[in-house]
């Protein structure tokens, strides 16, 4: 803030909504008590008045705040104040925005190669206006990493996702009761593997944290950036209003968001890699599903080498073995069962069917045809027609 510097801030106004003197009055009103602070003229053109106001940014805040100028009939012409916020909130936010990309590009080149975006986006939704940004754009375009290319909030929107294994809504199935009864010994270890299938996890959450000692600094960064960053950076882009106290959340967020990024590993060592992949694998297999398009196009995870002893020792007990053998007798039974049912079923619609059209009543016509059918069926009938 600057003592003392006065700004303008001008609006045109439709003329069929006021007269000059109530506009007058209006602004007075609603003004009030800072009036002597605040340089005030109204000028009339032919569809509309021109309502310039000149005071100190303490009062040309309160004027964003108290004048009530609704948008379909009034705009904003000039707005020296909040020009001057948004240049000084631009550099900031780029640097923002620079540090966040570059974190995510790195990581991911460390964790899935450098190739991780034909990997995982090249035809995603977002992939696809990357594509469109570089046929609109100047040959350096190319030369441009594709995440320098892509909007920060979509870019955001992926790396914050939640993905579940199994969601909440999911109906639980015979074979899904099947293949937990084939990995776990005890009821113990099936309420832990239902757990873990139901965890949320994100890549945000569950890979880029794996950078952090203090994980929970870097998941605070992602509702600092979702509630505060977005919201401003789109303000400022947009050119629209803007506020003093929203400029000083955006250098404290960058303070807080510079701080955790400068505490994160250079890099994760070879189990810290390994463990990654199947939660990588979970992510990116929901989000293709999601978005119903080919997310990932890649030969295929590298296949897990297991030791015999392990093999050995996931094996279900003898309990667990006759109680799934008791299980698939069961649903064979079950199957065997209602095919005969529907059998028995299909046989008495058919019958009943059959009951129905033979105790129909006939027309007289068909009476006397049916007679005639009879009697011609009859051996040496002799049949006289007239």
């Amino acid at each position: 803030m600057r003592p003392g510097k006065k700004y303008t801030l001008e609006y045109w106004i439709e003329v069929t909504h006021f007269s000059e003197e109530q506009l007058e009055q209006h602004v007075k009103l609603a003004l009030n008590k800072f009036l002597v602070d605040v340089n005030i003229k109204i000028q009339k053109e032919e569809k509309c008045f021109i309502l310039q106001l000149t005071a100190t940014e303490k009062i040309i805040e309160v004027c964003y705040d108290k004048l009530k100028l609704d948008r379909e009939w009034s705009f904003r012409s000039k707005d020296e104040l909040g020009d001057l916020l948004r240049s000084e909130a631009y550099p900031i936010l780029a640097e923002i925005e620079l540090q966040i990309r570059n974190f995510i590009n790195q990581s991911m080149v460390e964790v899935s190669g450098f190739d991780w975006w034909h990997k995982y986006l090249e035809s995603h939704a977002i992939g696809e206006k990357v594509k469109k940004t570089e046929k609109v754009g100047n040959k350096q375009a190319k030369s441009s990493h594709q995440v320098e290319l892509t909007f920060f909030d979509d870019l955001l929107g992926i790396v914050t996702a939640e993905c579940q294994i199994w969601n909440d809504e999911k109906s639980f199935t015979v074979a899904d009761f099947h293949d937990l009864l084939s990995k776990c010994n005890s009821i113990e270890d099936m309420q832990k593997e239902v757990e873990s299938r139901r965890k949320k996890i994100s890549l945000w959450d569950d890979v880029f944290s794996n950078y952090f000692d203090d994980k929970k600094n870097w998941i605070k960064c992602k509702e600092t950036i979702k509630k505060e960053i977005i919201p401003i950076r789109n303000k400022v882009m947009h050119h629209q209003l803007i506020h003093r106290y929203e400029l000083k959340k955006v250098e404290e967020c960058r303070g807080h968001i510079k701080r955790v990024l400068g505490s994160s590993k250079n890099k994760l060592s070879d189990r810290e890699l390994e463990e990654l992949q199947p939660n990588i694998k979970i992510i990116t297999d929901e989000l293709q599903k999601k978005l119903r398009s080919p997310l990932i196009n890649y030969p295929g995870w590298p296949d897990t080498v297991m030791q015999a002893s392990f093999i050995e020792a996931i094996q279900p007990s003898p309990d667990t073995q006759r109680l799934i053998q008791s299980v698939a007798d069961s649903s064979a039974s079950l199957t065997e069962l209602v095919d005969s049912n529907t059998k028995l079923v299909q046989k008495s619609i058919e019958a009943d069917k059959f009951k129905k059209f033979t105790s129909a009543e006939l027309s007289p016509r068909q009476e006397e045809t049916d007679a005639d059918e009879t009697i011609l069926q009859r051996p040496n009938a002799r049949i006289l027609r007239l």
